[in-house]
């Protein structure tokens, strides 16, 4: 009984590694220069990447509907819903910082 459930564990586990979608891409800016260091994490999850300095990046996220989210300093949040898609290229916009305060 004990190795029928042993067994049974290792195929689940087998079964939800083989489930998961790799997702690689480029991150561009609107001038299509790549953005290096941006965060790529699947929303809801603590999985995530940085792009390379080529702006690229891989990620296995867990559904074939898994959101992606991009962030980096200066830049702004993108949400993009992968639907299925091996290759997600995107384009993110530079965000305007207001200082409130400056010291000399």
């Amino acid at each position: 009984m004990k190795r029928v459930i042993s067994i049974a564990v290792m195929l689940l586990l087998a079964a939800e590694a083989f489930a998961q979608h790799t997702v690689k891409g480029k991150v561009t800016d609107p001038e299509g220069v790549p953005v290096v260091g941006m965060s790529v994490l699947e929303q809801g999850t603590g999985n995530g990447v940085i792009t390379s300095a080529s702006g690229s990046y891989e990620i296995r996220v867990k559904s074939p509907d898994a959101v992606l989210e991009f962030n980096a300093l200066g830049y702004e949040i993108l949400h993009e819903n992968i639907n299925g898609r091996t290759v997600v290229d995107v384009t993110v916009f530079e965000q305007a910082l207001a200082l409130d305060a400056v010291v000399a």
